[in-house]
C-alpha cells in the first residue's frame, strides 16, 4: 500500500490507523479487535525506540460509539496510570476493512522532555478513563476532543448549537493555559465533529468570532467532519487541538485557491521557528466554493492533494515533507482509488495515513476532506 506504518517527523512518531482486523475472519468482539490494534501501535512505537509511556495523542473511530466504554476499558492494559494520552471518539458509518468496528490512529512523542498530563476539575468526570484533557511533551500540547459535557458527564446547553460550541471551546482554552499556552497565541490546528450539518455553521461562528481572535496571518487550520454520533448522546460536537508554545509566532499560510482565504482559518499553520506544518482539510471545491468534478472521487481527490502541496510549497517544503494523512470519504469505498492517486504525489517514502468514513463534510458535494502534516526542516 502506498502509505508506511509509522512516519518520524522530529521527535514525533505519526502512526498510521489500524483496525485490529487480521485474516479473512474477523473477531467480531470489539474488545479483541480493540487489544490487536493497541499491540499494533505499542510494536510501532517500539521500533522506534519508544514505549506506551511516549503516546500523547489518539483519534479514534467507531461503527458503534458504544462500542467506546469496552475500548477505553482495554485501553487501561496498554496505557500507563495518570498519563493517558489526549483522547478523541468520533463514529463512522464506515471502515475500510470489512468486519472493523474501530479504528485508532496514534501519535508518540520520542523526546527526553517530561510527559505532562492535564484533566482539570471542570473534566472531572473524564478521570474514569485512562485518558487525559490535553497532553503536553515538549512544545506541544494535544488537546483532547471536547464536548458540551459538564463535571459530572452531562450534556449542557442540550439543543443549542452556538450555547455547546461556546462550552467546548472555553474547555479548550482552559486545557491550553493550564499546559502553559494560549489558546490565541499557539494554535495550530482545530478537528471538529459534528453530528447535524446545521451544526456547522453556528459551531464555526462562534469558534470565529468569539475564540479565533488572531490575526489572519497568525490564525490556525480548521477542518469540519460529520460524524454519525459521539460519545456523549445530545451533543452536537467534539473538538480536537493541537498546539505548539514557544517557537515564535503561528505563521498561517492561505493560498488564493482556497475558498475560506477570507476566513480566521488557513489552508495551513506552523510556527515561525517550529518544524510541524498543520495543514486544513482539503476538498474538491475551487476558490468561488464550486464543486469541482461533482461526484468524480479521483477528481476530486487530485484536486485536494494539489491544494495540500500548494500550502506545504507556501510553507517552504515539499509533498515528500508531509508525514501524516488523516483522509475522510463519502464512500469508504474510494479509498483504495484515492490511495493509488497519492502515489502521483509522494516519491520517496509515503506518509502515515489512516481513512474513515465520514457522512459529509461542510457543503454537499464534498466526497472527501483529505488533512495533512508536514515536517519542515
Amino acid at each position: 500500500m502506498p502509505f508506511s506504518p509509522a512516519v518520524r517527523g522530529g521527535d514525533l512518531l505519526f502512526i498510521s490507523g489500524h483496525t485490529g482486523v487480521q485474516g479473512d475472519f474477523p473477531s467480531s468482539d470489539v474488545r479483541v479487535q480493540a487489544r490487536s490494534a493497541f499491540r499494533q501501535i505499542e510494536q510501532a512505537v517500539a521500533s522506534a525506540g519508544g514505549t506506551m509511556s511516549d503516546v500523547v495523542d489518539i483519534l479514534a473511530a467507531f461503527i458503534d460509539i458504544r462500542d467506546a466504554e469496552d475500548v477505553l476499558e482495554v485501553a487501561r492494559e496498554f496505557l500507563p496510570a495518570a498519563e493517558g494520552p489526549a483522547w478523541t471518539a468520533m463514529g463512522t458509518q464506515g471502515l475500510q476493512h470489512r468486519g472493523s468496528k474501530l479504528l485508532l490512529h496514534a501519535v508518540a512523542h520520542l523526546g527526553e522532555q517530561k510527559k505532562q498530563c492535564f484533566t482539570p476539575d471542570s473534566l472531572a468526570w473524564w478521570r474514569k478513563y485512562p485518558i487525559s484533557g490535553a497532553c503536553r511533551k515538549g512544545p506541544y500540547v494535544f488537546i483532547s476532543g471536547q464536548m458540551p459535557v459538564d463535571i459530572d458527564g452531562n450534556v449542557v446547553n442540550s439543543g443549542d448549537h452556538g450555547g455547546q460550541a461556546r462550552y467546548l471551546f472555553s474547555r479548550m482554552r482552559e486545557l491550553a493555559e493550564l499546559a502553559g499556552g494560549k489558546l490565541e497565541d499557539d494554535l495550530l490546528d482545530v478537528l471538529s465533529f459534528s453530528i447535524d450539518p446545521r451544526s456547522f455553521a453556528p459551531m464555526c461562528a462562534i469558534k470565529n468570532s468569539e475564540f479565533l481572535t488572531m490575526p489572519f496571518s497568525q490564525a490556525p487550520c480548521s477542518s469540519i467532519i460529520g460524524a454519525t454520533s459521539l460519545h456523549r448522546h445530545l451533543a452536537f460536537h467534539t473538538v480536537r487541538a493541537l498546539c505548539e508554545v514557544g517557537n515564535g509566532k503561528a505563521v498561517a499560510y492561505t493560498p488564493a485557491s482556497l475558498f475560506w482565504r477570507y476566513l480566521p482559518v488557513s489552508g495551513g499553520t506552523k510556527k515561525e521557528k517550529g518544524h510541524l506544518l498543520c495543514v486544513a482539510g482539503e476538498v474538491g471545491m475551487d476558490m468561488d466554493g464550486q464543486i469541482v468534478t461533482p461526484g468524480d472521487p479521483i477528481g476530486q481527490a487530485r484536486y485536494a492533494f494539489n491544494r495540500i502541496r500548494e500550502v506545504v510549497e507556501m510553507a517552504g517544503g515539499c509533498m515528500d515533507n508531509v508525514v501524516d494523512i488523516i483522509s475522510f470519504h463519502k464512500d469508504v469505498r474510494d479509498i483504495e482509488s484515492v490511495l493509488e492517486v497519492s502515489r502521483e504525489y509522494f516519491c520517496g517514502d509515503p506518509p502515515a495515513w489512516t481513512a474513515i468514513g465520514y457522512p459529509g463534510g461542510y457543503f454537499e458535494g464534498h466526497l472527501h476532506e483529505i488533512l495533512a502534516r508536514a515536517w519542515i526542516s
